[in-house]
């Protein structure tokens, strides 16, 4: 009965252990396929904008804008990750800040009268005040 239990509890704690790695090889895989996603739709943003315009929100005007967006909180983490990589730059890493905003429906501006005129001082502030976002 004693050897019994033992292998029970042997057994048990190997599942849990398989379990925890395939959760967390689960969210790798998702934020990887959400990098992916919002590089798609970073690119199909670019295809249908007229590129002349130098008005940012003239690029949020579309349904590949607003697929990021509907993402959700998970993607914000992604994007987050992806701008300190250094894999958003230029119009990408400010659409990013818009999309973070819209997101989490947290305007920096309006919550903390911050006035963000880069992705650069968007990130910043996001670091100090991010609404209390929790993911």
């Amino acid at each position: 009965m004693k050897k019994f239990l033992v292998i029970c509890l042997c057994s048990l704690f190997v599942l849990c252990g398989c379990i925890d790695k395939k959760q967390e090889s689960s969210d790798i895989q998702n934020s990887e396929e959400i990098e992916k996603e919002i590089l798609d739709n970073f690119n199909k943003i670019l295809e249908v904008s007229d590129l002349l315009s130098s008005n940012p929100y003239d690029y949020t005007e579309n349904e590949y804008y607003e697929n990021i967006v509907n993402l959700g909180k998970p993607a914000v983490l992604v994007l987050i990750d992806m701008y300190n990589d250094g894999k958003l730059t230029g119009l990408n890493a400010y659409l990013s800040a818009l999309a973070i905003e819209d997101i989490t429906d947290c305007n920096l501006f309006e919550t903390y009268n911050i006035n963000w005129s880069s992705a650069d001082e968007f990130y910043q502030a996001w670091e100090n005040k991010n609404c209390e976002f929790k993911d």
